[in-house]
């Protein structure tokens, strides 16, 4: 099963920098695809539970505090535009210049 979450972290305060966590996010087999509609947050499709994933993450925060969210897609709601909702309910890559993930 793919789940979605929500990562979000506060960019200003962390010890880890947005290329560090961009880095791991695009090197890890635990992430299949991402998303980051804004600083300091990602969307990320996984095979992994919670658990495991935010032990991923624990390790790069170091300390710092983030927030790891498995999200429902259709309990979600905002004002994304309607291709990332496509992605995140269905899984389907959106193809939009600056959004990079993992097929």
């Amino acid at each position: 099963m793919i789940y979605t979450y929500v990562l979000s972290y506060n960019p200003i305060d962390a010890r880890v920098t947005g290329t560090q966590l961009l880095t791991l996010i695009k090197e890890s087999r635990r992430v299949l695809g991402w998303y980051s509609p804004f600083l300091g947050t990602y969307v990320l499709k996984s095979t992994e539970m919670t658990g495991p994933l935010s032990e991923m993450f624990r390790g790069l925060f170091d300390g710092s505090p983030f927030l790891l969210t498995h999200a429902i897609p259709t309990q979600m709601g905002g004002s994304l535009d309607p291709i990332i909702w496509n992605w995140i309910n269905t899984g389907n890559v959106p193809a939009l210049t600056g959004t990079v993930t993992k097929s």
